[in-house]
């Protein structure tokens, strides 16, 4: 009985198309998402919201007149009744609600622990990209809501103090953009976009680094797994004019990766099975 809030920006990917010269924000994160966290699985920052205990209010029914014998008038024995009954159904009722009440806060505590991984991987991630736009090692823009046209956001705008609700909409509130949100929609929302260039000079700049090529011995499906192979496939795609490939890209250049040293082929539909098994 906890306050969970599914997020449906990641979870029904309603997304603008991306440009020529421009990736959307969501496209982007899910490519740096493994780049900037080796352990990343691509749920982290879709996961749903949890929000406070709800708080449950309810009133006692009264009683109708109980007390026959007492010696008293009827309306007497009416009062004396629902005062009686009346008290012991509310105390019922609260020590009911007191139940509910610390049931939902232990849930809350429950799905915050089991939730805790993922947070700690969206918050790693999240304040690397927003370093990066400060350091102008990446680049954004927001899409006018009247022409449609991206207009470039200056890196200031990425000092807020907090950033979390672009990574939760994909939207920056363009006529505040240094205001301080969780996870709250802008009030004057206006899509997200990253510039495609800067975007594919970060990612292969920090892929070169990393060696994707497979030990002697490695298993395949254990290989596939490596933040540093998924990421130069992606790097290798969007070399070859793909800037927003799908999983099953990804999946087929991986499997294209695994020959390069002469070892035998691997269906490319089982590296795609082992890279979204857990």
């Amino acid at each position: 009985m906890s306050a969970v809030q599914r997020n449906a920006f990641w979870s029904e990917r309603e997304w603008p198309l991306n440009r020529k010269d421009w990736i959307f924000f969501g496209c982007a994160i899910e490519a740096l998402g493994p780049l900037l966290c080796s352990e990343w699985s691509g749920e982290e920052f879709g996961r749903p919201k949890l929000g406070p205990p709800p708080k449950l209010v309810t009133t006692a029914p009264e009683p109708g007149p109980t007390l026959s014998g007492t010696g008293r008038g009827p309306e007497a024995n009416w009062k004396a009744g629902r005062d009686s009954a009346g008290g012991a159904n509310r105390a019922a009722t609260a020590a009911l609600l007191a139940s509910l009440e610390a049931r939902a806060e232990a849930e809350n505590e429950r799905l915050s622990e089991l939730y805790r991984p993922l947070d700690e991987r969206a918050t790693k991630v999240s304040r690397a990209v927003v370093q990066a736009f400060l350091d102008e090692e990446l680049a954004a823009g927001y899409m006018d809501n009247r022409t449609g046209d991206i207009v470039p956001v200056p890196p200031s705008w990425w000092a807020a103090e907090d950033c979390s609700a672009r990574f939760d909409w994909g939207k920056i509130d363009r006529l505040n953009p240094v205001r301080a949100g969780g996870w709250k929609e802008p009030k004057d929302p206006s899509w997200l976009f990253v510039a495609s260039a800067k975007l594919t000079t970060f990612i292969e700049a920090r892929s070169a680094s990393e060696d994707w090529r497979p030990e002697i011995h490695a298993p395949a499906k254990d290989w596939c797994k490596r933040a540093a192979v998924q990421t130069a496939a992606r790097a290798r795609l969007r070399r070859g004019g793909r800037t927003n490939p799908t999983n099953a890209d990804v999946a087929r250049e991986v499997a294209a990766m695994w020959v390069i040293d002469g070892r035998k082929p691997v269906k490319w539909e089982s590296f795609r099975d082992y890279m979204s098994a857990p």
